[in-house]
């Protein structure tokens, strides 16, 4: 597994146990549910690199500011790898972006 793998999977752990001691759970059930709960992550997903959208009411508005300004960048004559770097973003995400916001097939 590489390092942000493991840093994201200590992360989401630490949240499963954090969000089951504040429904009562002792310490000691949320680790072994927790540990469970990672080690079947790590062996269904290892070396896979799921992307994890931005799902919350306002990461979405925002996403929708940035997708309409990265549009108009595009269609200004703005290349896939600057707005790529602009946006903070892959190309391959851009290039998604524009196909759905023009409708090309």
């Amino acid at each position: 597994m590489t390092p942000m793998s493991c840093e994201f999977l200590a992360d989401a752990t630490e949240r499963l146990v954090a969000s089951m001691r504040a429904l009562g759970i002792s310490q000691e059930v949320a680790g072994m549910v927790a540990a469970e709960w990672g080690e079947g992550i790590a062996r269904d997903w290892g070396g896979e690199r799921p992307y994890i959208g931005k799902q919350s009411g306002e990461a979405a508005r925002e996403m929708s500011r940035r997708d309409k300004a990265l549009l108009a960048d595009w269609q200004a004559g703005e290349r896939v790898p600057i707005l790529a770097r602009r946006y903070q973003i892959s190309a391959r995400w851009v290039r998604k972006i524009i196909l759905r916001g023009t409708g090309l097939p």
